[in-house]
């Protein structure tokens, strides 16, 4: 009896469920036409499916084991999982290594066969580098054989606090998954800079730190002081220079690059001479890293033209 009395129950229930749950069923169904935009909820609005996002370009080939030899200041170099990648919408090709021990990181051009960066690590001596936007002299030279890429020329030492010292390099690189570089019809170009919009032209200690083709700006502060920036675009690499005046006198100075940032603690033998829209100005920076202050100033003269300021 216990058993039949249960059944019965069970029926009972699985019944009084579905007259419950058939007018909800029956919603859904209704709701399959496509909803007008205005009468969509504002929640689903904000959210983006799947399809709706920019996948990422897929590499021309995966990560691959490569092949590099090199040497820097004479001495032979070795690495450990020496590795290649391509990128499929860039002309240019990757090196890396493992970061312990010697490492090197470059990256190559194939459009114009030129380096864009390469940055050697030594244990105990530190990390020489050389970046095409750097505006550091003497730019590598490559020589391109199928997948190998012979490089040459010379590398400045990172954070060096005096002079930076070319130190020679050579780097033999091969990617055998990529035996064919990808390059495009005619090499690419510079966008040519607004010859009406601001202009930096800026050295540090006497080297080219900034030239006519980075970007510039200009913009008055709610002080009343001219600040005058160079910075490149977001997500670009790029030296960096702030200068900010007022009534003939530098309020800031800041030059950051590859090699160094300086900076003023107390601007000194600084001057800011006006003619017409240009600025001259000259100061001395000073060195600061991890707090500590290097007290070898280091000569910045830049002119800034500012049209309308």
């Amino acid at each position: 009896m216990l058993r039949i009395a249960t059944l019965i129950t069970d029926r009972a229930l699985r019944r009084s469920w579905r007259i419950l749950l058939a007018p909800l069923v029956a919603l859904p169904v209704a709701g399959c036409d496509p909803t007008p935009p205005a009468a969509a909820p504002s929640a689903m609005s904000a959210v983006a499916t799947t399809s709706s996002l920019p996948a990422p370009a897929p590499p021309n080939f995966p990560r691959s084991p490569a092949t590099i030899d090199a040497t820097l200041d004479g001495n032979p170099l070795t690495f450990g999982d020496p590795v290649c990648l391509g990128f499929g919408q860039e002309t240019t090709i990757g090196f890396s290594t493992a970061p312990q021990g010697n490492s090197l990181t470059l990256r190559l051009d194939t459009a114009t066969s030129s380096v864009n960066e390469i940055q050697l690590g030594v244990p105990g001596r530190g990390t020489y580098l050389w970046k095409t936007w750097s505006h550091l002299p003497s730019p590598p030279t490559v020589a391109v054989h199928g997948a190998t890429y012979n490089v040459s020329g010379v590398v400045f030492m990172n954070l060096d606090p005096g002079e930076p010292k070319p130190i020679p390099f050579t780097v033999t690189a091969t990617c055998p998954a990529y035996p064919s570089p990808r390059q495009p019809e005619t090499p690419p170009v510079p966008p040519a800079p607004d010859p009406k919009g601001p202009r930096v032209d800026a050295t540090v200690d006497g080297r080219v730190f900034v030239d006519g083709t980075d970007a510039a700006y200009c913009s008055r502060e709610s002080d009343g002081s001219l600040k005058v920036e160079v910075k490149p675009a977001l997500g670009k690499p790029g030296n960096n220079l702030t200068f900010q005046v007022k009534d003939g006198a530098v309020l800031h100075g800041y030059v950051g690059g590859a090699l160094f940032n300086y900076t003023t603690r107390v601007p000194s033998n600084a001057s800011v001479i006006k003619d017409g829209d240009a600025l001259r100005i000259k100061a001395d920076l000073y060195r600061i890293y991890q707090q500590q202050a290097y007290e070898e100033p280091h000569a910045v003269e830049l002119t800034a033209t500012c049209p309308g300021f």
